[in-house]
Formats: structure tokens, sequence, C-alpha cells
């Protein structure tokens, strides 16, 4: 570190070459939101020892940027900045790493996972689950496949599976396909009720075809079916226990 380096942002058992460059950018978008003022943020180099990257500010906004950081380790930051430290949180534990920002006296003054992540944890369930998206990144380690997958509901997930299933979903990588990832994950609600998923074992998958409402209306309209002259009235029906069709 040099003089004018003013703190480390280091992620633990990670080097340059084995952070997926997307993860990597992800990390650094929600750095941004913490420290806020990012017009003053310059990334000065990334190093190995785990990977550590460099971080500088811009003179006139130390002041801003220490006062920021204090906050952020109270907990008295802006709201935009805690949520992006919760986020940052998650996207620890999803990797099973740690690590922090550390200042120039080699003092981890921001913590990840922090001690505030247990207190969030209201409830814990390991269940059925079940995720469907776009697969952009599989590494093998110890018998397993590692798979991260990009979906619009939650996100990116973080599963692991066989060296037998990794095989065949190796076709899905980085290709404009969708695939519906099952298995067993656990689950996390925190006290405003969000749920995540954790340590998720894909078990099984199955393809999707992609495509939009106006075509799936159109194959619905299509199938040869004999609908009744008063669908949601018969619905309705079956719901009062009036009869079945």
């Amino acid at each position: 570190m040099t003089d004018k380096t003013e703190y480390i942002f280091k992620i633990d058992d990670h080097t340059p070459e084995t952070m997926p460059l997307k993860r990597l950018t992800e990390y650094y978008q929600q750095l941004a939101k913490m420290l806020g003022n990012a017009d003053h943020l310059h990334l000065v180099s990334i190093t190995e020892g785990s990977l550590n990257t460099a971080l500088r500010f811009d003179e006139e906004c130390t002041d801003y940027f220490e006062k920021r950081i204090e906050l952020l380790a109270k907990g008295d930051a802006p709201k935009s900045a805690m949520k992006a430290h919760e986020n940052m949180e998650k996207m620890f534990e999803e990797d099973k790493t740690s690590g922090g920002i550390i200042d120039k006296n080699n003092k981890k003054v921001i913590p990840f996972p922090s001690k505030r992540t247990e207190e969030k944890i209201c409830y814990e369930v390991r269940d059925s689950a079940s995720f469907s998206g776009k697969i952009y990144h599989m590494a093998e380690s110890k018998d397993v496949i590692n798979i991260r997958l990009e979906t619009n509901d939650y996100g990116s997930i973080f599963g692991t599976t066989t060296l037998d299933i990794g095989r065949k979903l190796k076709e899905f990588l980085l290709e404009d396909r969708y695939v519906n990832l099952s298995g067993r994950g656990l689950w996390t609600r925190d006290p405003d009720g969000d749920w995540t998923v954790s340590d998720f074992d894909i078990t099984d998958f199955r393809p999707l075809k992609s495509g939009n409402l106006r075509d799936a209306i159109k194959h619905i309209q299509s199938l040869d079916i004999d609908w009744p002259d008063d669908p949601l009235g018969v619905l309705k029906e079956i719901k009062d226990g009036g009869g079945s069709y």
C-alpha cells in the first residue's frame, strides 16, 4: 500500500485469476454505492494474496470518505449506502468467503461478513428450491461443479452439482438459452421478510423455451380444446363448491 493509497478492498479465498470478471464487477458496483461520491474514488491496482483492490481518494474528498467509512462501520450511513452494505454481505455469504475494507494501518475497518449479518437472520429452513435463468459461470472444485445462474427474480444464484450433471449443463453456459435448476437449499428469512437461498444443491434440470406472452397466448389458442362459453363462470362455480366441469 502506498502513502497515497487510503484503503484496500479485500476478498479472501480468491485471486484475480479465480474471480470471474462479472462477479468482481458486481462487488465494485456495491462498493461504489456504499462509499458514494464515486467520481472521486479511484482503483489503483489489483494484487494477489487474496484479491486485494487498492483504492485512492481525491485529496479534497478525503474527509468525506473517512466519515462515510466511519458511518458504515457504525451502521449509521445513509439508507442507500447501508442497502449496498447489506447486498455486499449477501455476496460474501453466497461466495462462502470473507474480506473487508482495510485502512493504511492494516486495520479491517469494515469486515465482511460483519457481526450484523447474524443479527439479520430471522429464520432458516432447508427446503426444495427451483430457479430459472441463464448459466454464466461453471467451475470444477473438489469433485463438484460450482454453477452461477442469473435470474430475473432472485439475481445471481450460486449452487453446486455433481460432475455428471455439470457435464450436461455445459451446453447452456454463456448461451442464450434458459434452464430450470432444481434441488434443495438453505432458505434464510430476514426481519424484513426477504428470503435468500444458499448451499443450493442442484439435483435436476430441464431446458426452458424462451418466448413472450403473445407467443404463449397464440400457442394456447391454437390447441384443440373445447373451451366453455363462460370459463370464468365455470371456475367460480368450482371454487364455490357448486359442481365441477
